[in-house]
């Protein structure tokens, strides 16, 4: 396992950049979304495969112990630090949420310490970690609300392909332009929508934003003329 700091570089030139809170000040927890940063693994030797089967952590993290991560760009730590990412059941990974809202409690935000990475070949990178703290979507119902001042959350399902559903009380939209990027959210499927998750994705983009956001008037208006025009 080396013990150097892990940071990828885009084709492009662009390198890696670690999760910030930026201007979502709602939220809680800062991490990766999982759609090409992180995979989970049992062990090192599936998250070293690159051709079907690709066989994914079955179970949810627990805390306290060691799992093996499949790391890709924008990834960028140093061993030793802890960061947080999302875990998805195999079949929600592969899927997405938006075709798969039932299995919506398999989701965990999970805080791992960096224990390694080994690579192999020009592509693999595999990381050991610990985890630190597990948390459900239940329990972040339960945290202390923030207002979401940013009008990003709604935006970005003001145009494109949009597309809305809901279980189990979630209300979850998905938007993304032409494959090249998009954004998910998570919302509470009530009179007054509270913001549980957002996240973004794209070529240098991977990120997902956790806590328990209060909408003003305004953002939950623009909320629901994007909801009516979805499709």
């Amino acid at each position: 396992m080396s013990d150097q700091p892990l940071l990828f570089h885009c084709v492009c030139g662009q390198q890696g950049e670690a999760p910030e809170a930026d201007e979502h000040r709602w939220a809680q927890i800062v991490g990766y979304a999982g759609h090409s940063s992180v995979r989970w693994h049992d062990n090192a030797e599936a998250a070293e495969a690159d051709e079907p089967p690709i066989y994914l952590l079955e179970t949810a993290p627990e805390a306290g112990r060691e799992y093996w991560l499949r790391l890709d760009m924008p990834f960028a730590h140093q061993i030793g630090e802890t960061f947080w990412c999302l875990y998805e059941a195999p079949n929600l990974h592969f899927n997405g949420l938006i075709n798969l809202p039932e299995e919506i409690g398999s989701m965990r935000l999970v805080a791992c310490k960096l224990l390694g990475w080994e690579r192999h070949g020009e592509k693999c990178v595999v990381g050991n970690v610990s985890v630190r703290e597990v948390v459900t979507l239940e329990q972040l119902q339960k945290r202390p609300a923030f207002p979401v001042i940013e009008a990003e959350v709604v935006r970005d399902f003001e145009y494109g392909r949009r597309i809305v559903e809901r279980f189990g009380g979630f209300l979850i939209l998905d938007q993304n332009v032409e494959s090249d990027g998009g954004a998910w959210a998570v919302l509470t499927d009530t009179s007054e929508p509270e913001l549980l998750l957002f996240a973004v994705w794209g070529s240098h983009a991977d990120y997902v934003w956790a806590g328990r956001g209060t909408l003003s008037p305004e953002l939950s208006a623009r909320l629901a003329a994007a909801i009516a025009k979805a499709g």
